[in-house]
């Protein structure tokens, strides 16, 4: 290992991948929100230390000579630096690589839960302030939104003039591309699940 830490491009690369992994890191790839820049340096820096100062000083011996253990004792010092450069590099680069994986791939993750509501929430407000009457326009803190699914919300406008008398939106995309596909008078979420949902409809002649 202390020929490793002698090896000045080793100490460069590390301290490059670092910086970049606690880029990447910062925007939290496995979950929401955002992860501090203290933390975000300190496991960056710690993984490549790992891949540079423990994993590279143990191998590149052996790479730097084809006799086994007896070889990579006997290796050219030279020979087992550049080894190291070479190996360091590979192993931060594939380390780089796959944390850029997994940001990539849980982006959609990471949109689904907040912007998709977001975005919905934004539509409903736009959608009433432009077509709902005044009589929506009140209560539009007040609406309750019904998550259908996934990529579908139904959201409701209380009247401020008469009980049980809504506006409706209903929005529907992929991902966060959604999109408003129709709106105007309609009855509530609570009475619409009943009617949608055979089950209940016994319960709801019974009351």
């Amino acid at each position: 290992m202390r020929r490793t830490l002698a090896n000045r491009p080793v100490a460069a690369m590390a301290a490059l991948f670092s910086v970049v992994g606690a880029l990447i890191l910062r925007g939290n790839p496995f979950g929401e929100g955002t992860i501090p820049w203290p933390g975000a340096a300190l496991v960056s820096l710690a993984g490549n230390l790992v891949l540079a100062y423990v994993l590279t000083p143990w191998a590149a011996p052996y790479l730097a000579s084809s006799g086994g253990r007896e070889g990579a004792r006997a290796a050219a010092p030279r020979a087992v630096a550049v080894a190291e450069r070479l190996l360091a590099a590979g192993l931060m680069l594939m380390g780089l690589v796959t944390l850029l994986a997994v940001d990539l791939a849980s982006r959609d993750l990471i949109v689904s839960p907040t912007q998709r509501t977001e975005r919905n929430a934004q539509l409903v407000r736009d959608t009433v302030r432009r077509h709902a009457p005044d009589e929506f326009q009140l209560l539009l803190t007040a609406a309750d939104t019904w998550k259908l699914s996934e990529n579908a919300y139904r959201s409701c406008v209380p009247s401020s003039r008469a009980k049980r008398k809504y506006w409706c939106v209903l929005v529907r995309g992929d991902g966060s591309s959604l999109r408003v596909t129709r709106y105007g008078p309609g009855i509530s979420n609570a009475e619409q699940f009943l009617r949608w949902h055979p089950d209940y409809r016994g319960k709801r002649r019974a009351d």
